[in-house]
Parts: C-alpha cells; sequence; structure tokens
C-alpha cells in the first residue's frame, strides 16, 4: 500500500507541473522586452515537480511489484479483517507522506541549482547581460531580498555565486 501511496504522491506531482491557477497563467504569458522571469520560474519548478512525480511513479510501480512478487512466491493466502484494513492504511498513508518528504528534499537540494543552470544558458543566448540584477530578477519569485541587500549581495548569498562569477558581470557576453 505504500506504493499506492508513492503513486499517488508521484500522480499530484506531474499533475501540479499541468495544472496551474490564473496568477501564473497571467505571468507566464505576459510578454517582457528582454526576458520572462516569471516564466524560467514556472518551468524551473515545473521540471522538479515532473522528475519527482515520475521518479515517484517508479518507487511506487516497484514496490507495489515487490509486494506482489512476494505474495506470489510466499504462497500466502490473504485474510480479510479490520487489522489487515488499518494497517493498509496506515501504508497508504506513509506512502503520501514519504512522497511529500521526497519532494520537499528534491526541490531544497535542487532549485537554486537549476535556477542557476538556467541562468548560465540565458547568459550564453543573450548578447547583453545585466548581471546581479538579471540574477535577482529570477531568484525574486521564490527568495525574498534581506532589507537594502545590493543585487550583488543577494546574487551572492542566494545563488552562492563567487563574486567573479560571469553571470555577476554585466556588459556584453561571447554572442556580441
Amino acid at each position: 500500500m505504500a506504493g499506492l501511496g508513492l503513486d499517488i504522491m508521484g500522480a499530484c506531482w506531474l499533475a501540479r507541473s499541468v495544472i496551474v491557477d490564473d496568477t501564473q497563467i497571467v505571468d507566464t504569458s505576459t510578454t517582457r522586452l528582454d526576458f520572462s522571469t516569471p516564466l524560467i520560474a514556472t518551468q524551473v519548478l515545473d521540471r522538479i515537480h515532473g522528475r519527482v512525480g515520475i521518479g515517484l511513479l517508479v518507487l511506487g510501480f516497484a514496490l507495489q511489484a515487490c509486494g506482489y512478487f512476494t505474495l506470489v512466491i510466499s504462497g500466502a493466502e490473504l485474510e480479510a479483517g479490520w487489522r489487515r484494513g488499518v494497517g493498509a492504511v496506515l501504508a497508504l498513508i506513509a506512502g503520501l507522506i514519504l512522497g511529500q518528504l521526497i519532494e520537499s528534499g528534491y526541490r531544497a537540494l535542487s532549485h537554486k541549482k537549476q535556477l542557476v543552470s538556467v541562468a548560465r544558458s540565458l547568459h550564453e543566448s543573450k548578447t547583453e547581460w545585466l548581471g546581479p540584477r538579471h540574477m535577482r530578477s529570477i531568484g525574486d519569485h521564490y527568495f525574498e531580498p534581506l532589507q537594502g541587500e545590493s543585487d550583488l549581495d543577494y546574487s551572492v548569498r542566494v545563488f552562492r555565486l563567487e563574486p567573479g562569477d560571469p553571470l555577476l558581470v554585466v556588459g556584453k557576453t561571447n554572442r556580441a
């Protein structure tokens, strides 16, 4: 049943990357002169949810297959009863909780790294780069700036970039 719980959470995370609210639709469909930071932010989070969803589905199906295989090999006969029902519900709840914990952990570990990766790709595709201002606009959707914090300080703190990183340099890029 824990496998079924993981499958349910996996399907929910996959659906979350497709089902969006009105604010997200407006933010991501608004045209901008440079690039759409809400679209970048939304697509990075969608990628995280998609990866977690697929991973949970695979893990859930694998657990179900192992459980079924174990029953077939052992030749055990199932007995119905309230204790088995309670155990099944508890295993299902454990799978749901585990799925949520896996998503939270993966997002915490990879969100900033994936935003930086997208920023590096964006940096390579542009002829003009505004350095810390671009980085702050990418991060502002998820990471609050501190009071009076400069764009450079924000970029170094949030994305853990070294001050000499090309993403923090204002000016022409290699494509110019």
